[in-house]
C-alpha cells in the first residue's frame, strides 16, 4: 500500500536516542513505521520532520541497524505554501493521523513558511479523499471532529481569532474537510470498545458517539503492546547482575487512581523505589524521585536499572482495558513486570500461562515477588523476562495491515 503518515499536532519524532521525554509516543511511532517499510509498503510522512530526526539524510549505512535501514526507506512529503499541501498527486490508498494534543500554538517553520502543526494536518485532509485512520494510541487525545460544529454560525467564527481550531477547521472545510468522500478508522487501543465512545464523547468539540451513530466513523482495536521485528535484537538489554533499584516507575501522575496504586506497590519501606516522570504531588515516604529527564530512548535503560516495575494504570485505562508501551519499553529494559490486576479484561491481555507471575493487587504481593527475584538470580530473571516478553509482547508485522488500514 501507500501509505501517508502524519502526526496531528507535534512533530513527527523517529530517533529514540534524542526524543523528548514531553512527546509520547516515538516508542510506538517509530516501530510501526519500520514494520510498515519491512513488509513492503510504501510510507509518506506528511508531518514535519525535525532535522536531527531525518535519517535517511545521516551518513554512510555501514554499521547501521536494521530499524535504521527501514526508517532509511521513509519519504518525507516537505510544505511550500501556508494554503496548500497537494497530498492527493501521491496517490495514497490510506492516510493515518497519528493521535495529538489540539494546542495550535504548536507551530514549525519549514522552507520560509510557518504554520501551527495542526494546519498542515489539515491541508493534507483537505486534499485527500479516502479512507483515514486515526491511531488513537493515547485514548485522552481524541480528535475533534466536534469542530465541524455544524450549528454554529459564520458570524460566530469570524469573531475567533485567526489560530483558533474552530475558525481554522471552518475557513479550511469545515464538515467536508473531516468527512465529505473521507471514511474514518478510530484505531485504539481499549480493550472496552464502548468506553471509547463514551470516553470521546464527554465534549462537543469531540462528539464520537454522534459521529459513530451516523457511521461516519468506525472503531478498530488492536493492542498497544506491540514491538518491530527487530526491536527485541537491536533495542533489548539482559537483566543486571545486581540492579540498583528493586522497582523502577517511568511515568506522569495523572489522576488520583494511579496515584493511590503507586503508593499501594511502590511506597514500601522493604523496597527500594525509584520514579522518574512528571508528579504534582509527592505524597510518597520511601520513593526516590527523580523527575522528568533523558530522552524517550533513555526509558528502556532506567528500567534496566531495576529488578522490575508495577504497571500502574489511571482509572480510565483500568475501566477501558489498557496496557500501555510503558510494559514493552520494560520488557525490553531486561526488567520483569507485574501488572495490577483489577483492570477490565486483564484475562484476557495477560495469558494464564503467566498470570499467577504477572498480576499483583496487594504490596504483600509485590514484596514476595520481588524477593523472589532477587533470590532467583539473574538466569531466572532472564527467564522470566523471555517468558513475559513471548507472551505479552506481539510485532507489529504479524497484522494484516492492508485488512486493517482499510474501511
Amino acid at each position: 500500500m501507500r501509505i501517508g503518515f502524519t502526526r496531528f499536532n507535534q512533530p513527527l519524532e523517529l530517533d529514540l536516542n534524542i526524543a523528548s521525554p514531553h512527546g509520547a509516543g516515538c516508542e510506538i511511532r517509530s516501530s510501526f513505521l519500520v514494520d510498515l517499510v519491512a513488509q513492503g509498503h510504501e510510507v509518506f510522512l506528511l508531518q514535519y520532520v525535525p532535522p536531527q530526526h531525518r535519517i535517511w539524510e545521516r551518513g554512510s549505512l555501514l554499521g547501521t541497524s536494521k530499524r535504521e535501514e527501514m526508517l532509511r526507506q521513509l519519504n518525507y512529503v516537505p510544505i511550500t505554501s501556508r494554503d496548500h499541501y497537494p497530498v492527493s498527486r501521491l496517490d495514497l490508498d490510506v492516510l493515518v493521523i497519528e493521535c495529538g494534543p489540539t494546542n495550535t500554538r504548536y507551530d514549525f517553520t519549514e522552507n520560509g513558511v510557518t504554520m501551527p502543526f495542526i494546519r498542515r494536518t489539515f491541508l493534507a485532509l483537505r486534499d485527500y479523499e479516502g479512507d483515514v485512520v486515526y491511531y488513537q494510541h493515547d485514548i485522552d487525545l481524541p480528535i475533534p471532529f466536534g469542530e465541524c460544529l455544524r450549528n454554529v454560525s459564520d458570524e460566530y467564527v469570524r469573531t475567533l481569532a485567526d489560530i483558533n481550531l474552530t475558525r481554522m477547521a471552518r475557513e479550511l472545510g469545515g464538515e467536508k474537510l473531516f468527512f465529505g468522500e473521507k471514511r474514518w478508522i478510530i484505531l485504539h487501543n481499549a480493550l472496552r470498545e464502548w468506553f471509547v465512545l463514551e470516553w470521546c464523547s464527554r465534549e462537543s468539540r469531540y462528539s464520537y458517539l454522534t459521529f459513530f451513530m451516523e457511521g461516519l466513523i468506525k472503531l478498530r482495536y488492536i493492542p498497544q503492546l506491540l514491538v518491530s521485528q527487530f526491536d527485541i535484537e537491536e533495542l533489548g538489554m539482559q537483566p543486571r547482575d545486581s540492579p540498583p533499584y528493586d522497582l523502577m516507575y517511568v511515568g506522569s501522575q495523572k489522576d488520583e487512581f494511579r496515584t493511590r496504586l503507586l503508593l499501594r506497590y511502590y511506597d514500601s519501606e522493604k523496597l527500594r523505589s525509584c520514579l522518574i516522570g512528571k508528579w504534582r504531588d509527592r505524597p510518597w515516604r520511601h520513593i526516590e524521585y527523580q523527575g522528568v529527564r533523558g530522552r524517550q530512548g533513555d526509558t528502556i535503560r532506567y528500567y534496566n536499572s531495576a529488578y522490575a516495575t508495577v504497571f500502574v494504570p489511571t482509572r480510565y485505562m483500568a475501566e477501558g482495558g489498557i496496557l500501555t508501551s510503558r510494559i514493552t519499553q520494560a520488557l525490553l529494559g531486561g526488567c520483569a513486570v507485574f501488572i495490577h490486576s483489577d483492570i477490565y479484561g486483564i484475562d484476557k491481555m495477560v495469558p494464564s500461562s503467566i498470570r499467577d507471575l504477572t498480576l499483583v493487587s496487594s504490596r504483600s504481593d509485590v514484596e514476595e515477588k520481588v524477593e523472589l527475584l532477587k533470590r532467583g538470580g539473574r538466569e531466572m530473571r532472564e527467564f522470566i523476562v523471555e517468558l513475559q516478553r513471548r507472551h505479552l509482547l506481539g510485532r507489529y508485522c504479524d497484522y494484516n495491515w492492508q485488512s486493517i488500514l482499510r474501511w
